[in-house]
This record gives C-alpha cells, sequence and structure tokens, in this order.
C-alpha cells in the first residue's frame, strides 16, 4: 500500500487529532471533536471540507482510545472514497514492538513505539493529557508498563469544584512559589506541585528500572511544564501522529494489511 500522501488520526476522549503527512513530513494538522460524538453527515461535511482544502488522501491511519464515534466517522470517511486503516497492539507487535503490560492503550502504546524509533534508548514517555501517563520502554524495543494519573487540568477543576472559596485560575507557573494572594497560592500550588510529582514519579520510576530513563514530554498540556520539570529532556509534541505515521509507511504492516472501508 502506497502511504505517501496520507493522513493519520489520533482519537482521544475530546477531539478527534488529523495530521497531513507528505511521507515522512508532517505538513499540517487539525482537530475534531468527539465528544459529544456528531452524527454521519456532519462528520462527513466536516472532512469533505479537510479534502476541499488538501486534496484526498491515499488513506488514513488512525488508532483511538474512544470507541464512540468511530463507526460515524469511518462511514463518512468511506462515503468520501477513504480507506482507513486501524493501528493496534497486534500491528504494533507486526513491526518487532513487544508488550509486556496488559491493557495498555493504544496511545500509550503508539507513543512508546514512536519515542523508541526516535531514539532506540530506554525512555519513558509522559503523555500530559486528560490523564498523565508514565510510560517505559526498554531495549531491544519492548514496552514494560508504566502508570496512569489525574491530569493537571482535571485536579485544577476538581479543586475549584469541590472548595467553596476556590476558584479556577490558568495554568502558568507564577513568579514565585510563595504566592501573594489565592491566585497565585493556587498557581504556585497547582503548577509547581505538579511539576514536583512529575519529578518524583520519574525519579522513582528510574529507581526501579535500574538505569537512567530519557524522558520524553507530549500531550496537550506538556508545553504548561516541559521548562520546569527536571529530568523531562525532550517535548514532542506531535509524537502520536509521528508513530502512526512510521507505522503507515513500514512495509510490515503495508505488506500484511490491507485498507478496510467502513467500521467493524
Amino acid at each position: 500500500m502506497d502511504f505517501s500522501r496520507f493522513w493519520v488520526m489520533d482519537g482521544g476522549n475530546s477531539t478527534l487529532h488529523f495530521g497531513e503527512f507528505r511521507g515522512p513530513q508532517l505538513q499540517d494538522q487539525w482537530r475534531l471533536p468527539s465528544h459529544p460524538v456528531l452524527p454521519e453527515p456532519e462528520y462527513q461535511a466536516l472532512l469533505a471540507a479537510q479534502v476541499a482544502q488538501r486534496g484526498t488522501p491515499q488513506g488514513v491511519v488512525f488508532c483511538s482510545v474512544f470507541k464512540a464515534p468511530l463507526p460515524a466517522l469511518e462511514a463518512a470517511l468511506a462515503s468520501l472514497g477513504i480507506p482507513v486503516l486501524e493501528i493496534g497492539q497486534k500491528e504494533l507487535e507486526q513491526v518487532g514492538f513487544r508488550v509486556l503490560a496488559q491493557g495498555a492503550g493504544i496511545d500509550r502504546l503508539v507513543n512508546g513505539y514512536a519515542a523508541w524509533q526516535k531514539w532506540k534508548r530506554d525512555l519513558v514517555v509522559v503523555d500530559l493529557g486528560t490523564a498523565t501517563t508514565f510510560d517505559v520502554v526498554a531495549s531491544p524495543g519492548v514496552f514494560l508498563g508504566g502508570a496512569i494519573f489525574t491530569g493537571l487540568e482535571l485536579c485544577a477543576k476538581a479543586l475549584a469544584q469541590n472548595a467553596e472559596a476556590l476558584f479556577e485560575v490558568p495554568l502558568e507557573f507564577p513568579k514565585q512559589i510563595i504566592g501573594k494572594n489565592t491566585r497565585e497560592a493556587l498557581q504556585s500550588g497547582i503548577l509547581f506541585g505538579y511539576s514536583s510529582l512529575v519529578e518524583t514519579m520519574l525519579e522513582k520510576i528510574a529507581a526501579s528500572h535500574g538505569a537512567t530513563l530519557f524522558g520524553i514530554a507530549t500531550g496537550g498540556l506538556a508545553h504548561v511544564l516541559y521548562d520546569q520539570t527536571a529530568h523531562l529532556d525532550r517535548w514532542e509534541p506531535t509524537l502520536t501522529l509521528e508513530g502512526l505515521a512510521g507505522l503507515a509507511q513500514d512495509e510490515r504492516i503495508n505488506g500484511n494489511l490491507k485498507p478496510r472501508v467502513g467500521h467493524g
């Protein structure tokens, strides 16, 4: 299957994150809503607008932890004549990426695969989104497992919603850790506190692994913490999309799988 001009999609709990690729190069990215799930005609109209702007891709390669929008989305792509290819654990194992953790979300696995392909060293991927995940990959390309915690934004919202005198604040680090008013105190506790949590988790994970781990930050909230958090060596905002693109162009995937139209 020729994937020199294609789209990829990372299906999350809030949005469907698309990327347009020409070979290995990411050209552009955009998002469609996944919650609430839209009816097929609305997805078709949104996708048709992207096709009109960008041209028809040769296919869409995707992974998704949120399955609810997939039937409508795949039907919309089928109506536009665009084949789809879903990536699961089986496809990752076909390309030699071993998974030793049960039930890990496909987004976590694709991130681990992408990071391993890029750096070929023992590493930990910290995905800062709705949840924060810490995932360890070791030589020779083995997903060992990790940890999952409540995401930064959810923590902040929960505090504001459950404490009468408190309120939501912008997720920005204050100038000093000792806040001079309630807003600064909340920002200090939430941002410095969460950064400290990430640092401590990374230290404990590395100690458990018994070796230094190269730290990679990704996800929608990574930009908030990256510069203020120790042990994070790289910020890779499009890691999942790049992993999907690499899989789409791998001859072991193209040689064994055919594009399918329609969900099932």
